[in-house]
C-alpha cells in the first residue's frame, strides 16, 4: 500500500454452511485488478440460524432470466 493513499475493500461470501461461512477479501488503491492485500477467512456460525443471503438471490436469478 501507498502511504496517504486511500485503500479500499470487497468482501465477498463464497459459501454458506448450517455451521460455517467462507469468505474472501481484496483491498485494493484504484482496482481490485491490481490488488495491495488479499485475504480468505471462515467464521463460525454461533447456532443462531439467518437466513442464506446467497440462496435466495440464486434463486431470485433463475427465475427472473428464464
Amino acid at each position: 500500500a501507498t502511504p496517504g493513499r486511500p485503500v479500499r475493500a470487497r468482501a465477498r461470501c463464497r459459501r454458506v454452511t448450517r455451521q460455517i461461512i467462507f469468505v474472501d477479501c481484496t483491498a485494493y488503491h484504484e482496482s481490485a485488478d491490481d490488488p495491495i492485500a488479499v485475504a480468505t477467512a471462515t467464521f463460525m456460525r454461533n447456532g443462531t440460524l439467518i437466513p442464506n443471503p446467497l440462496r435466495g438471490r440464486a434463486a431470485r436469478q433463475r427465475t427472473t432470466s428464464g
